[in-house]
């Protein structure tokens, strides 16, 4: 198999963005993003030199496809055209609709623009081009994106792994765009299957733009309903299926057995292969572990059918943040008994906010030999003891290192502490209610009666919570280990928390708490927990940590040289905010001046102003008024008193109200809100605002419903004073509107908002983006934050991105970057973007 990749060259690029242009022209006349593939249509269709029948499709698309009226196009061709229109006619057909509303004005547009195009560079990199073409239009739909484009990268490393002999016959149900297809070698009887008509019909063409059309079958429609016959035997099938789709009562009838789509890919796949054949998947990481699919983890494991199993980095797809992993199903297996396991999610090139699978390194992984701790071979019978889980963290790991002192052993957590029995709460119990977020993070306070909590209404699944009892975190990333110690008041648990007493004969409490806190324990909490969006870690599996064990008076002396090494820290840490604090003095005066200066110009900008008057208009009216004193003797004339007190008020009012506002700040008064609810009627209200001059786009509200369901997540809060949290955005959108829209060259322009979650650490992202020059050279984040900062001609007083900093420090977030390296085509223009990202933390409410 071979990896193609797009060539790196500057008439390819001048192509691909000339046919692009052709986007500006389908959005004029109102084309949807599902139908954007026409361009790649009328691109094949030029190449073929079949475009000029073009206007003939205008009229074509109106018509019913009654078999004689398909003949309306294929009769107006020359002979040497008329076989390649037939492969073109359900193409055609999936693209319709677009051709219905195009004008003859419009179609000229586009054949314009096709006239520009250097045909010899067209055919000689006609795939390239096309895929070129293929990864911006789905670029252009984000994470709204209805379709799923496979990375190339990827593609080329599992055609690699596949290593299929020459004249290999392939099948490819639920193929997309056809990828496998394209990628393998020739030679290779490919066979696919599509359901989506559109896609289908771009799978189609991209096949012909790869001269593979002749070598393949590919089919408009449903694998599952249509999987080959079983007397028809597969040497490899490859499948990206759709993730985490379970079967419908369409086919329940038909395929009573299967549940999920994978049960259905896999066992199929398995009857479909010949006896040496191999089934290679993409299947998302919840396949890989749990007990939805445990017993057919088992019948692969025991048929001996598992033959390596690769974890993938996160974030690598256009549409989707999930984890997935490559399994490898081989009925010929060279090593018998045993499967490999490789943890490739650092094999990849971070550029900005996209990540590419790094194919070579992941590559000279699956070829190589050696364990590492990257890559392990695991004995069949270790999958039968781990229950038959097929995660790699399970199984790649570095040896516990950890430093022993004369005496100490190391010993399981199972032999110091004893789960507790739960005890579920009463229907509509009242009391106080331990989240994972209550938990110590401070190991001088790991013994908790948690009086600072409120007494609510309990939710139906919590858990009585038992006195002198351990709490450990068995969701997210950290363990938080505390020890409730007692109380009067009825208290309760959240099952995400697992709860057990220790024995405290064998371990000295506090020591065990602390070492619990420690980083090789985390390392192993990291490694047996299952999940990356919400990792979970299993009460066997934190039962089975080890922590190394003193005798009981040596751990007593660890804890009290810890807690003393954590005061000296501290006191060090007092010593850095003193040198931070002494920083912001330096700073403020540094503002003071800067404000000063410019009341001083304000005063000789008003003195000339006065004066203009005087000598124009006053001076006429009442002849030697302005010249009055207080008394013969004085200097100061009635003039000069004037220009004084207006000088002082406009100094003091602007001085006063900066000053009031940052007095405010000392009011933050945070409260549980609603947050999605807050960003999207803000953000409603700034767009339907008649009074602005540019477009505001808020790609937030599908996209937040689509990660909301996905994690099963009901509500997000933050904790914020909302005057405050709107003043912030209220500053963003004023920065925008003042240094990014005025005195601009562009004829148009616009605020784009972006709104992304993390559920694996709390945090969303919010960027804010609007069209705008490049920053000035001398432009800094810390000039940005500092207060009376700026830079460029068009800075203001220095106030607003300090007030923003403040805002965000207030909410424990961070203005993570401000980028100008961005540019876009906007209404014919191509336009500098500017980006200011803020990362906030959140709580999270999700369904029972």
């Amino acid at each position: 198999m071979k990896g193609i990749y797009l060539k790196d060259s500057e008439p390819v690029k001048a192509i691909i963005e000339k046919v692009w242009q052709i986007n500006e022209v389908l959005e004029k006349f109102g084309v949807e993003s599902a139908d954007k593939g026409v361009i790649l249509l009328c691109l094949s269709l030029f190449k073929d030199d079949l475009f000029e029948k073009i206007t003939l499709l205008t009229d074509y698309a109106t018509l019913n496809y009654e078999k004689e009226k398909l003949r309306f196009f294929r009769d107006e061709l020359p002979e040497n055209k008329k076989e390649l229109s037939d492969y073109y006619d359900p193409i055609i057909k999936a693209f319709k609709g677009v051709f219905v509303n195009a004008s003859e004005q419009q179609i000229f547009q586009i054949e314009h623009l096709f006239e520009e195009i250097e045909n010899e560079v067209l055919t000689k990199h006609f795939a390239e081009i096309f895929d070129g073409i293929l990864f911006k239009i789905e670029n252009s739909k984000g994470k709204y994106g209805d379709n799923f484009i496979q990375p190339l990268e990827l593609t080329s490393v599992i055609c690699s792994i596949a290593d299929l002999q020459e004249k290999g016959k392939v099948f490819n149900p639920f193929a997309g765009y056809a990828s496998f297809g394209v990628y393998l070698d020739e030679g290779k009887h490919y066979y696919g299957q599509e359901l989506n008509h559109k896609t289908w019909a771009l799978g189609a063409l991209r096949l012909m733009a790869y001269n593979r059309q002749l070598n393949s079958r590919f089919f408009c429609e449903d694998s599952i309903s249509n999987w080959p016959n079983p007397s028809e035997k597969f040497d490899l099938i490859l499948a990206t299926p759709p993730f985490n789709m379970r079967l419908n009562k369409m086919y329940r009838h038909s395929e009573p057995n299967f549940k999920t789509l994978e049960q259905f890919l896999i066992e199929r796949g398995l009857t479909s292969l010949n006896s040496t054949g191999k089934l290679i998947a993409l299947l998302p990481q919840g396949f890989f572990f749990g007990n939805e699919n445990a017993d057919l983890r088992r019948k692969l494991i025991k048929m001996d059918l598992v033959e390596s199993v690769i974890s993938l980095p996160t974030n690598i797809f256009i549409s989707m943040a999930i984890s997935v992993s490559i399994i490898v199903l081989n009925k010929n297996k060279h090593l018998k008994g045993q499967t490999v396991f490789i943890n490739a999610q650092d094999c990849y090139i971070q550029n900005k906010r996209v990540r590419t699978i790094d194919a070579v390194a992941l590559l000279k992984l699956t070829e190589s030999n050696n364990t590492s701790n990257k890559r392990a071979i695991v004995d069949s019978s270790e999958l039968e003891t781990n229950k038959f889980s097929l995660l790699p963290n399970r199984y790649i790991f570095d040896p516990l290192e950890v430093k022993l002192e004369k005496e100490e052993s190391i010993i399981k957590l199972k032999y110091l502490i004893k789960p507790n029995p739960k005890e579920k709460s009463k229907p509509e119990s009242y009391g106080k209610y331990v989240r994972i977020r209550d938990l110590s993070d401070d190991i001088k306070n790991l013994q908790k009666s948690f009086d600072d909590l409120g007494e609510e209404q309990v939710p139906k699944h919590a858990f009585v919570l038992p006195s002198h009892s351990l709490m450990l975190a068995s969701r997210w990333s950290k363990f938080k280990p505390t020890f409730y110690l007692s109380g009067d008041d009825a208290i309760f648990y959240s099952p995400d928390i697992q709860n057990f007493t220790v024995n405290v004969e064998k371990v000295h409490l506090e020591y065990l708490l602390q070492e619990l806190t420690e980083d090789y324990v985390q390392a192993q909490v990291n490694r047996l927990s299952t999940g990356t969006t919400v990792p979970y870690i299993s009460r066997k599996d934190i039962l089975d940590i080890k922590i190394k064990y003193p005798s009981i008076d040596e751990q007593k002396q660890i804890v009290l040289k810890r807690l003393a090494l954590r005061a000296t820290t501290e006191n060090l840490l007092v010593l850095e905010k003193q040198e931070e604090l002494n920083k912001e003095v330096a700073n403020q005066n540094i503002y003071l001046r800067h404000h000063i200066a410019g009341s001083l110009g304000q005063v000789q900008k008003s003195f000339q102003s006065m004066v203009k008057i005087i000598e124009e208009q006053v001076v006429n009216e009442l002849d030697g008024v302005m010249d009055y004193k207080t008394n013969p003797k004085s200097t100061l004339t009635l003039r000069r008193h004037m220009d004084i007190i207006m000088r002082d008020l406009d100094s003091m009012s602007r001085s006063l109200n900066k000053t009031s506002k940052e007095s405010d700040l000392a009011d933050f008064k945070p409260s549980k809100v609603d947050f999605i609810k807050f960003i999207l009627d803000y953000f409603a209200e700034i767009k339907d605002d008649k009074r602005k001059d540019y477009s505001v786009f808020v790609l937030a509200e599908e996209w937040i419903k689509q990660d909301m369901e996905a994690h099963k997540v009901k509500r997000v809060f933050i904790d914020t004073d909302e005057t405050f949290l709107r003043k912030m955005f209220d500053n963003l959108i004023e920065n925008a509107e003042v240094h990014g829209f005025k005195k601009s060259i562009y004829n148009s322009h616009k605020l784009e908002v972006e709104v992304m979650f993390s559920f694996e650490t709390n945090e969303v992202q919010i960027n804010v983006c609007n069209t705008a020059y490049p920053l000035p050279s001398n432009f800094s984040l810390d000039t940005y934050k500092r207060k009376g900062g700026t830079a460029g001609e068009s800075g203001g007083d220095g106030y607003g991105g300090w007030l923003i900093n403040e805002i965000m420090k207030k909410h424990n977030g961070k203005i993570f970057s401000i980028d100008d390296e961005f540019y876009e085509e906007y209404q014919g223009q191509i336009i500098n973007k500017i980006i200011v990202e803020l990362i906030f933390p959140i709580n999270v409410e999700f369904y029972e």
